[in-house]
């Protein structure tokens, strides 16, 4: 996983480590907290090539591919582009279950992160 700025602390996952789930599901909030969304298109633009390369590499239902594409939801949620998110939180969710299986720890926060953006995206009243 990559896309972060050089001299970033924040470490890759592992998916022999159950405790990763935590940080698979609040990846961008370890973002926002080294910096601002001030640009945000250019994290978009570099999040965009990381997918393609690693959907290349591993396929788009890796956990390699999916943490990024996560990053890229969180990356939209934090700039209120809320519809691409929730999108984007799916195919995560829909990765994880059939790379991991339904009770893995990933696949319960991306449906965390799924659930969170589709209260965020549904009209209240």
């Amino acid at each position: 996983m990559t896309g972060r700025r050089p001299g970033s602390s924040q470490k890759k996952l592992s998916l022999n480590n159950h405790k990763d789930a935590t940080r698979f599901k609040t990846q961008c909030s370890i973002t926002s907290t080294e910096g601002t969304y001030e640009d945000w298109p250019g994290m978009v633009e570099a999040l965009n090539v990381q997918i393609r390369e690693m959907t290349e590499k591993h396929g788009p239902n890796h956990a390699k591919t999916l943490t990024v594409i996560n990053e890229l939801a969180s990356v939209y949620r934090e700039v209120s582009m809320s519809r691409e998110a929730l999108a984007l939180y799916q195919e995560v969710y829909v990765g994880c279950q059939r790379s991991l299986g339904d009770s893995h720890p990933y696949t319960l926060a991306s449906l965390s992160n799924l659930g969170d953006m589709s209260l965020r995206v549904q009209p209240t009243g």
